[in-house]
C-alpha cells in the first residue's frame, strides 16, 4: 500500500505474521521482525506453534532501518533471527518482555515504553515521528491477558512540517476497555490489526483460556471505536 499526499509518501508492506514495515519519505520502521523460515517450531513450554507460511521480505527491506518496534516478547514476534539485521545506529523500542529477549540476543540499546509513554525522534529530512505505547491485552480479560503476557500497541504519528499521517498498530490484543479507551476519539489514516483467533494448545487449556488474539467478530466490534481511513488485518496466516 502506498499513500501520497501533500509532500508525504507512505509505503506499507506486510512481511507475514505480525511483522510489517512502513517507509515514510525514506524513514523506515519495522515492527515485530520474525524472520524465521516456514515450519519453524516455537516452543513456549506448555505448548508449541509452527510457522505455516514463509515470511515475505527482501534483503533490501532489512537495510538502513531507522526504528525497530517490538510489541512483546513472544517468539512469534521476537525470535532468534530478529537480532541479525539490527544495526548499531538504529533506534529500538520495545515493551519490557521483548527487551528481555533482545538482551539475550545482545541488543542492549533498547528504549522500553510502558503503556501511555511516548518516544519522539526528528530526522534530517524533516520527518518527525512520535510513538506512543498503548495497552495490548493478550486475552479475554485482564487476568487472562496478564497470564498469557500482555504487550504494547503503538500509535505512530508521522509529521512532515505541517502534514501528519497517523497509524495505530494493535499488537496482540482483544477488544477491552483499556484498548478502547486508548483509541476512542482519535483518528487514524491507517490501522494495522492483529487477528488470527489464536488459542493456546488444545483441549482443556484452550477452552479455559479462550482465544488470545482477535477473530473477525472481535475486529468488527473493535472497528466501531476506530476512526480510520484504512484498516489492514494481519497475523492471520
Amino acid at each position: 500500500m502506498t499513500h501520497k499526499s501533500n509532500g508525504m509518501k507512505i509505503d506499507f508492506k506486510w512481511f507475514g505474521g505480525g511483522n510489517w514495515m512502513i517507509v515514510a519519505n525514506g524513514i523506515k520502521i519495522i515492527c515485530d521482525p520474525v524472520l524465521c523460515p516456514v515450519d519453524t517450531i516455537h516452543n513456549y513450554g506448555f505448548f508449541k506453534s509452527k510457522r505455516i507460511s514463509p515470511p515475505s521480505f527482501s534483503s533490501d527491506d532489512l537495510q538502513n532501518v531507522n526504528i525497530w518496534l517490538f510489541t512483546h516478547g513472544h517468539k512469534d514476534h521476537c525470535d532468534f533471527w530478529t537480532y541479525k539485521p539490527i544495526e548499531a545506529g538504529s533506534k529500538v523500542i520495545a515493551d519490557l518482555s521483548a527487551s528481555v529477549q533482545l538482551k539475550k540476543f545482545g541488543i542492549d540499546n533498547v528504549q522500553i515504553l510502558q503503556w501511555e509513554n511516548k518516544s519522539a525522534v526528528t530526522f534530517q529530512n524533516g520527518i518527525k515521528i512520535v510513538i506512543e505505547s498503548v495497552p495490548a491485552v493478550h486475552g479475554l480479560g485482564a487476568f487472562k491477558g496478564k497470564s498469557v503476557g500482555n504487550g504494547n500497541g503503538y500509535m505512530i504519528d508521522f509529521f512532515c512540517y505541517d502534514k501528519k499521517f497517523s497509524v495505530y498498530t494493535t499488537g496482540d490484543t482483544l477488544p477491552n476497555q483499556q484498548s478502547i479507551n486508548a483509541v476512542v476519539n482519535k483518528s487514524f489514516d491507517l490501522v494495522i490489526a492483529n487477528v488470527g483467533n489464536a488459542v493456546i494448545g488444545k483441549g482443556l487449556m484452550a477452552k479455559v483460556i479462550g482465544r488470545i488474539t482477535m477473530n473477525i467478530s472481535d475486529l468488527v466490534s473493535f472497528r466501531k471505536y476506530l476512526k480510520t481511513k484504512t484498516l489492514i488485518p494481519i497475523h492471520w496466516d
